[in-house]
């Protein structure tokens, strides 16, 4: 236990360390996009969601990191309580997102399929989830989500 707590506070102060490192370049070299991104990446890590978005907002114009960092953004939008916005972050990921990056495409098509059946748009839910479904069926709960998912005239029709 007293192991674990003196791991979590180096953590902690190096994170707070990292976020102090990359401000400074960031306030020095404002057009540098990948420190910009680091320090997004920090803060998040560090729950500090509200200024992570403001930062991902800057990197999300490069059309290069798009879809990794609009599902960051996503993911922020959402610890923030704003489900519309993270929802929006969610789909343009999924459209950038390429089959080079496989496993940010099954998180962003997760992400959002959950999400979707939280806010109760069943259809966008089976969509995305359907999508992740085909690429990899063993992903998570997928299964399970879009089996309850599924209305139960389909289900007794295939039976």
């Amino acid at each position: 236990m007293l192991f674990r707590s003196a791991v979590e506070r180096l953590r902690s102060a190096t994170l707070k360390h990292e976020i102090e490192v990359y401000s400074s370049r960031v306030a020095r070299y404002p057009e540098n996009i990948a420190w910009k991104h680091e320090l997004a990446s920090r803060l998040k890590a560090a729950g500090n969601y509200a200024e992570a978005i403001k930062h991902f907002q800057e990197v999300v114009q490069d059309a290069r990191r798009k879809g990794p960092v609009a599902l960051e953004l996503g993911e922020c939008f959402q610890k923030i309580r704003q489900f519309s916005l993270a929802m929006r972050s969610y789909q343009t990921a999924v459209e950038s997102l390429t089959d080079r990056e496989a496993d940010l495409r099954k998180r962003a098509l997760y992400r959002a399929g959950v999400l979707a059946t939280a806010m109760d748009d069943v259809d966008s839910a089976r969509k995305y989830l359907s999508a992740l479904a085909e690429l990899d069926f063993g992903y998570r709960d997928v299964a399970e989500r879009l089996d309850k998912l599924t209305p139960e005239q389909h289900k007794e029709a295939e039976s």
